[in-house]
């Protein structure tokens, strides 16, 4: 056999034992990713999840439209992780928290069930009451901050995991002060998970506020973290 041929032969052999370490290297990735996505949503041997959305405040047989698209974002990631969710308005569901994963959206006018939620396992944080003749109406408070809600300008929404008192699966409540910033935290959850991940792992317990600017120009990709409250929120 040729020195040519032979050198042929090597470098097709190098190509394919090159390209399936490479294929195998990206699977175990994937597998990795895939693993580390299921830990910090509880989807780990779970079936299914439930996801509340509230109702709007003028019209409580109606969802705002910016509830819809925050719904669809949670959907995404339930159906990333491979699980059935099924979608109920507060009215509908009575279950406790622990047993499925559970993505609650909706401010606690809007959401009763976000209310007894904020009761329950945040007590440390709050919505002022709505009153369109105060410049403070729905602010979120949290200790002695508080964030005020500049329509348009500068909104505030609440991001949380909990879990019950016997622990089991978790509780992620979107708490905002408008539609806008419920898609807004909905899309952190989704693109920011692994930031998230790395900073409370699978089993810690937080409570971010977040901030959209200028929603009216940019939308609800303009949303970053305004102040981590955990602490605060849950009274530990």
């Amino acid at each position: 056999m040729s020195s040519i041929v032979v050198n042929v032969a090597i470098g097709i052999l190098t190509s394919v034992v090159s390209g399936s370490l490479v294929w195998s290297w990206q699977q175990v990735k994937r597998l990795q990713r895939k693993s580390r996505y299921h830990a910090f949503f509880g989807f780990s041997a779970a079936r299914e999840c439930v996801i509340i959305v509230g109702q709007q405040m003028n019209n409580p047989l109606g969802i705002h439209r910016s509830d819809v698209r925050a719904l669809v974002e949670v959907a995404s990631i339930a159906t990333d992780g491979g699980v059935v969710f099924q979608i109920f308005q507060p009215d509908q569901f009575r279950g406790g928290i622990g047993g499925r994963v559970e993505f609650c959206i909706g401010g606690p006018y809007a959401n009763h069930r976000t209310a007894g939620h904020m009761t329950t396992y945040l007590p440390g944080v709050r919505f002022k009451p709505y009153d369109r003749d105060r410049h403070d109406s729905i602010a979120i408070v949290a200790g002695n901050t508080e964030f005020i809600c500049e329509a348009n300008q500068r909104e505030y929404v609440i991001l949380a995991r909990a879990f019950s008192f016997s622990r089991g699966r978790p509780l992620f409540l979107i708490a905002g002060q408008s539609g806008i910033t419920n898609l807004a935290a909905a899309y952190f959850l989704r693109s920011q998970f692994d930031v998230l991940r790395r900073a409370y792992g699978a089993d810690r317990r937080f409570c971010l506020v977040l901030r959209v600017d200028r929603p009216d120009v940019y939308g609800h990709e303009s949303v970053h973290i305004a102040s981590d409250v955990t602490e605060v929120a849950f009274g530990s």
